[in-house]
Order: C-alpha cells, then sequence, then structure tokens
C-alpha cells in the first residue's frame, strides 16, 4: 500500500515530514519512502503514485513539483529521480495580463511561486512571491508595477520592477 501526501513541518526534527509512504503489511506499519535525505527528497503535495505493471518495485509519483520515479521501492530509503525535465506540470491558478503588450504576462502558480514572461510564454523567470502563487496584476497605469499575493499566509506584494528581482515589498 501507498499513500501520497503534503509534507508538514515537524517542529521537533525541522524538517518535512512524509511524502510517500509505503506498507507491506496492510497497513499495520508504515515506511518513509522521502526521508529528508540526500537522494530521497522529491516536491511534496503528491498528486499520485502508479506502480509498473511489469516491475512492482517501479514506482512513479506525480507531484506539484514534477514527475519522480524510483527503481527501487524496497531501498531504505528508496533513491528518487526527477522524470519532468522538459515537462510542463506547473499549474496556473492566475494571470496577470499586460495593458499594452500582449508578449508580457505574469500568473501564480500551485506551490510554484509566480512568473512571468517577456515573449509570450516561450520562456519564464521566476519571482520571489512565494511558494504558493495566487492572484497576480499588472498595474494598468504604470506597467512597470506588478502585484501577487500567496495563500497560506496570504500576503500581498508589489514589485516595481516588472517582477525581476526580490524587490517585493508585503
Amino acid at each position: 500500500v501507498y499513500i501520497g501526501g503534503a509534507a508538514s513541518n515537524d517542529e521537533d526534527t525541522g524538517y518535512n515530514m512524509w511524502i510517500v509512504i509505503r506498507s507491506a503489511d496492510g497497513g499495520d506499519t508504515w515506511f518513509d519512502m522521502t526521508p529528508p535525505e540526500e537522494g530521497s527528497l522529491m516536491h511534496s503535495d503528491v498528486q499520485g503514485i502508479t506502480i509498473d505493471p511489469n516491475d512492482s518495485n517501479v514506482v512513479w509519483v506525480g507531484s506539484d513539483g514534477g514527475i519522480w520515479r524510483t527503481a527501487d521501492a524496497s531501498a531504505d530509503p528508496p533513491q528518487w529521480d526527477f522524470m519532468g525535465r522538459g515537462v510542463g506540470t506547473l499549474l496556473f491558478v492566475d494571470i496577470g495580463l499586460h495593458p499594452d503588450d500582449p508578449n508580457y504576462f505574469i500568473g501564480g502558480m500551485q506551490d510554484n511561486s509566480c512568473a512571468f514572461t517577456t515573449d509570450g510564454g516561450k520562456s519564464w523567470e521566476s519571482t520571489t512571491c512565494g511558494g504558493d502563487g495566487a492572484t497576480t496584476a499588472v498595474d494598468p497605469f504604470e506597467p512597470s508595477i506588478v502585484y501577487a499575493n500567496t495563500y497560506p499566509p496570504y500576503v500581498f506584494s508589489r514589485n516595481e520592477d516588472g517582477g525581476v528581482g526580490e524587490d517585493y515589498a508585503s
């Protein structure tokens, strides 16, 4: 049995707790497949888990941060490889449009901050609005000013350089 979930902060240990766990005895005991060790880390907020039908030791995981795979699910801990390079897996929850430039827009992404593009979406630059990007906007009167907010903790931010740099002021 495999369970994927969201990480949470553990005040005693100071790290994010399980993202994927496994039970080999019907749920009586659980094994953390993603402890905070090099090679076993993966992005949280697991949305799906699948097992290779030809090799039950190969497990694939889809999360808010992309696609992950282990070739040895029984290892302690398993080595997870990121398999999402070149695969668009980010979920935009909002887009702010520029009033004059159709090639510029800014967006907030689920669990992946905010980003903007100046070439109509061919390439993106990350901004520093925070973990869970949410609503974004371009000031219609002064387009170099952009706004973004995150959830939680529901922080409202302003950047006066079109999203470039770390000039967000909450």
